[in-house]
């Protein structure tokens, strides 16, 4: 497989620096232009790519910079761009890992409301609290398997759910929803999760109350 101007070994530097920083190397491909470029095809926008300028000194253009969209930056010999590589790949990682929260947000926003325009805000009885704990314990046992929680996020993870079996003893069932969602993205920022994480944490949930609240679930 041909690099550009790089040498294998140097295209090797750059995927054990793709796997030092946990990134799955599949997630990249090689495009050969004027000059080669790394791609994170998942997400379609980063890229890195490696210039030799002014006799054989190395340049770089790559998507995200530390601080803004787009960086470009002179690595000099070839240890110094790889330094600028790992560097991108911590910016990739920041940008990729987080969910988009606001598209997040909108997207249950608007599914909660479309379930309300169909049935009244009633209070749950005392079969659908009960239903709404279970379910809430089987949300908190799935989130437990999936990461690693140290003793403060565990508190943290009680806490918020055990709020929302008060909330339900309280409050009207569309109401419960948008205390529902605000609290899930609260767990989602906390433990840091990934989209992927993120977007089954709500799938899950909706999956659990869907036959106590009568609404779709939370995620097609």
């Amino acid at each position: 497989m041909s690099y550009g101007h790089l040498l294998k070994t140097q295209a090797n530097d750059v995927l054990n620096a793709v796997r030092k920083i946990s990134l799955d190397p599949e997630d990249f491909a090689w495009e050969l232009g004027q000059a080669p470029t790394l791609r994170h095809t998942s997400s379609g926008n980063y890229f890195f790519t490696f210039q030799l300028v002014d006799y054989g000194q190395h340049q770089a253009e790559y998507c995200p910079g530390q601080d803004t969209g787009y960086e470009d930056r002179r690595g000099g010999d070839w240890e110094g761009q790889l330094s600028l590589v790992e560097e991108w790949l911590t910016n990739l990682k920041r940008e990729v890992l987080p969910p988009d929260l606001w598209s997040l947000l909108s997207e249950q926003t608007a599914l909660v409301e479309a379930a309300a325009a169909d049935s009244p805000n009633t209070p749950f009885n005392t079969a659908e609290i009960e239903e709404i704990s279970d379910g809430l314990r089987e949300l908190r046992a799935y989130i437990e398997n999936a990461h690693h929680l140290d003793e403060q996020k565990h508190a943290f993870l009680e806490s918020r759910l055990g709020y929302l079996v008060d909330a339900a003893r309280r409050q009207g069932s569309h109401d419960w929803l948008h205390t529902a969602i605000g609290v899930l993205f609260t767990i989602v920022v906390g433990l840091t999760m990934a989209p992927d994480q993120a977007k089954e944490i709500f799938r899950f949930l909706g999956n659990v109350l869907q036959a106590i609240l009568k609404t779709p679930p939370l995620l097609p």
